[in-house]
């Protein structure tokens, strides 16, 4: 049966959200609910993915905060395959932003009259922040997602709604939505600590480069380059034990002055200075790997460009640390 206009719009919208946040998407079944393969670099998800819009819930005098989805058109049966992940998505038009629940606990028949509930709060959350929890008293979670956050979400899916199973982790969950550079990995709790370390590490990834991105006005440090082809880089790197994931320890650089950066080809000092390294210029001119520098050269600003806030420019000692570990003298 073809596809409904009001579908192909909402899974138009899934798409958009996975290119959004890096991943590229291959439909294998264009149906509803439809079949996809999730790819990032060398990493592929396969998925079913079911969506409906989000509408206000049956009372909305009683509860007004309520959104609901009403699953309808797949015969009282979300699909599922061995392998192969499923999304059930609602889409709020009201905030923007998605909202995702939990297979586990709807993988049986349900009724016609079914439906599955978030609420209001949650999805303002993932708007404002990214992810937001929506938690019911069985420990059943749906989480709020803002599109550029849909592909942490499928990556992670199982580890943020398994963590309304006691009151200790879903408070960590909700600390590491609402600001995830507050929270260590400490903070979580010991028997989750091994599972939720990767989450935790690609929420603090994604906010400490948005944070970034924003403070340098998304353009590159050395050149000046926006074209959405910039990476939020650590002066010091996460490794070091003394880095951090503040603004501070961050700079927004293009991809070529990345790497550039990252092997010490070129570097900035605590006046913001821009350096080329001259030993290393030299040894790729004795091995006849110079060509493009004067170019390479041309395109670097004298110093810095520096955010628009005082406070967010880099800090000397992550400038002067990250210059040693490098190797700069």
């Amino acid at each position: 049966m073809a596809l409904t206009t009001e579908k192909e719009e909402l899974l138009a919208k899934v798409e958009a959200a996975l290119r959004l946040s890096g991943w590229q998407m291959l439909w294998l079944i264009y149906d509803h609910p439809a079949r996809a393969r999730l790819i990032n670099g060398d990493n592929a998800i396969d998925a079913w993915i079911h969506i409906w819009n989000l509408t206000p819930g049956g009372r909305p005098a009683q509860m007004p905060l309520e959104r609901r989805i009403q699953p309808t058109g797949i015969q009282g049966l979300f699909l599922a395959s061995p392998g192969v992940r499923t999304l059930i998505l609602g889409w709020s038009d009201e905030t923007g932003v998605f909202a995702a629940f939990d297979h586990d606990y709807h993988s049986g028949h349900f009724g016609k009259s079914s439906s599955i509930q978030t609420d209001l709060p949650a999805l303002q959350d993932a708007a404002r922040d990214g992810i937001g929890v929506f938690a019911k008293g069985t420990g059943e979670l749906s989480i709020a997602v803002r599109p550029d956050m849909l592909g942490l979400y499928v990556q992670q899916m199982h580890v943020l709604h398994a963590s309304g199973k006691d009151a200790a982790q879903l408070d960590v969950l909700r600390r590491m939505a609402a600001n995830p550079l507050e929270v260590e990995p400490s903070n979580v709790p010991k028997q989750r600590r091994k599972v939720m370390a990767t989450a935790l590490r690609l929420l603090r990834d994604r906010r400490f480069s948005q944070t970034v991105l924003a403070a340098y006005g998304h353009k590159c440090a050395f050149c000046g380059l926006q074209l959405k082809l910039l990476d939020a880089a650590h002066i010091l790197p996460v490794a070091h034990p003394d880095s951090h994931d503040q603004v501070t320890n961050g700079v927004a650089l293009c991809a070529l002055h990345h790497r550039a950066y990252d092997s010490a080809l070129i570097t900035f000092d605590s006046s913001y200075a821009v350096r080329v390294n001259q030993s290393l210029v030299a040894s790729l001119r004795s091995e006849g790997r110079s060509g493009g520098l004067a170019v390479f050269k041309s395109g670097l600003r004298p110093s810095l460009l520096l955010p628009q806030h005082k406070v967010s420019n880099p800090s000397a000692m992550m400038i002067q640390k990250g210059n040693e570990l490098r190797g700069w003298a």
